[in-house]
């Protein structure tokens, strides 16, 4: 039922959690006359008593719970338009008293939560544990305290030691104990209490079952590591689906090739990959990370296709009126200011000058046009504002950003490393670009590689994979040019294919 503001006005002048019930129509109400004392004596009683104190504790929990609605019901009123200043008063007030019941009901928790854990450490089976997995138990009660609500603690605490005692962790290796450890600690603490038993059971099967000895150390404890995160993270549904194929990964033994220091970058992209709640599939992630690792070509990988379809998304974009607002003069803005950086290596075979200081930068970008120019001539001139444009970073030198995923290296060359922790390295890129013509035949080409290093470790400063590639563009000038209308404006687009396209991320060094 909706809170009358009388109702409000009453509730905001408790003190006390012995001051609130409920009433007969379960709405919360302010205790009056003798009520709050007769509720503070008879609590007296009940705190002499672990049941009793636990009483208190759920008591609390609920008059917390229907006090937080009515402070909310407070706010609201005071954030409507025109609300008098009455209403603002009450708000604040409620703020005020809320901070001082909630540190009551905590105290209450707080107090059950010390019974509990009395209980466990009386235990003669606790007992029997070793010191690090009592810790480990221990620790786990209190992550049940904090992660969910009260009225669940008895039932989640009591599974979860069950699951200590019964589960036969003792018998797993002493690196792999502690992930089973926390596991455990995530499923008895899964959101839906009624899925807890089976989220239990299906990780100590899953930690048992697997034959950890037959790994080496590094592996052993990462692939712990990934039951542990796919436990805490994933829908229980998947989860036998994501650590089966997560387990393979682990006992490949092609990881044993990799160099011991990527193994570990391996290692824990894997633990995060496997967890992936994305968009892209995960199970497609952890093929395209083990072609990354191992130097392969991730199944679906089509060059060709991708050369074709990076063509076709630069011709249309010549054509978009967006594009066309940055060609001055028959030629790309971008030309300008990419030339200005250096971006054009060659021209026939001939290296172009460096700008050796700011003011050479303008002149370097002049003797490109003229080059660009003189290279068309007279009668392919029209065709400067498709060329320039694709020998700069709006065109052709944009295949960094575009041609990977086109070829199905990746769905996206840097998210997809992001996502697992591994970012550009500043200091380790580089790319190309050359134009030539010989006869009727322009060709543009660029080279692009760029390192990559993991956050995981920010002391290491080499990189770990490359994203490399290559792609040219071939223009037929002999074939009479495409155009099209954009407004009052002709356009025109030569014939061209792509040709020589490769896309790769691996490690450095490897072909």
């Amino acid at each position: 039922m909706p809170v009358t503001m009388q109702q409000l006005q009453n509730l905001s002048q408790v003190t006390d959690l012995d001051q609130l019930k409920f009433g007969a129509d379960n709405q919360l109400e302010k205790r009056v006359g003798l009520g709050a004392f007769f509720r503070k004596v008879g609590d007296a009683f009940l705190k002499l008593s672990a049941s009793g104190r636990a009483s208190i504790a759920a008591r609390n929990e609920k008059l917390m719970a229907a006090f937080s609605e009515a402070v909310n019901s407070a706010r609201e009123a005071a954030g409507t338009v025109g609300a008098p200043a009455a209403a603002r008063t009450l708000a604040q007030r409620f703020n005020d008293v809320s901070i001082r019941l909630k540190n009551a009901a905590t105290l209450s928790k707080q107090n059950s939560f010390n019974d509990f854990l009395s209980g466990l450490h009386n235990d003669a089976r606790f007992k029997a544990l070793p010191q690090d997995l009592q810790k480990a138990l221990g620790d786990g009660f209190v992550h049940t305290a904090r992660q969910c609500p009260y009225a669940e603690w008895a039932a989640r605490m009591d599974m979860l030691k069950q699951a200590f005692l019964n589960s036969g962790i003792r018998s797993l290796p002493p690196a792999v104990q502690p992930s089973l450890a926390q596991a455990f600690a995530d499923a008895a603490s899964a959101k839906e209490l009624a899925e807890c038993p089976a989220r239990l059971e299906k990780m100590s099967y899953r930690f048992s079952s697997t034959a950890w000895n037959a790994l080496p150390p590094n592996r052993m404890e990462g692939l712990a590591k990934a039951y542990t995160a796919t436990a805490s993270s994933c829908d229980f549904m998947e989860i036998t689906s994501r650590t089966s194929f997560t387990r393979g990964y682990f006992f490949n033994e092609n990881i044993d090739r990799l160099p011991e220091g990527t193994q570990k970058h391996f290692i824990d992209a894997c633990i995060q990959t496997c967890t992936t709640k994305d968009s892209f599939d995960w199970r497609d992630r952890m093929n395209m990370l083990q072609s990354y690792f191992f130097g392969t070509q991730p199944a679906g990988y089509d060059p060709v296709k991708g050369g074709q379809d990076f063509g076709n998304s630069l011709r249309e974009s010549f054509l978009s009126p967006e594009q066309q607002h940055f060609v001055k003069n028959d030629i790309h803005s971008s030309f300008i200011l990419d030339t200005r950086r250096g971006s054009i290596d060659s021209f026939n075979g001939v290296p172009t000058p460096e700008a050796l200081v700011q003011e050479q930068k303008d002149d370097i970008a002049s003797y490109c046009v003229d080059q660009l120019r003189t290279m068309l001539g007279a009668e392919h001139a029209k065709l400067l504002p498709f060329v320039s444009m694709m020998a700069s970073q709006a065109g052709l030198d944009s295949a960094q950003s575009f041609l990977p995923a086109m070829c199905g290296v990746n769905e996206n060359s840097a998210a997809n490393l992001q996502f697992i922790n591994i970012y550009p390295n500043g200091n380790d890129a580089d790319h190309h670009m050359h134009v030539t013509r010989e006869g009727d035949t322009l060709t543009i080409s660029t080279s692009f590689r760029q390192g990559y290093v993991s956050n995981n470790d920010p002391e290491i400063t080499d990189s770990i994979l490359e994203v490399k590639g290559s792609i040219d563009m071939v223009i037929d000038l002999s074939q009479p040019p495409t155009e099209h209308m954009l407004g009052d404006k002709t356009l025109f687009v030569p014939v061209f294919t792509m040709e020589n396209v490769s896309a790769s991320i691996t490690r450095p060094g490897v072909a």
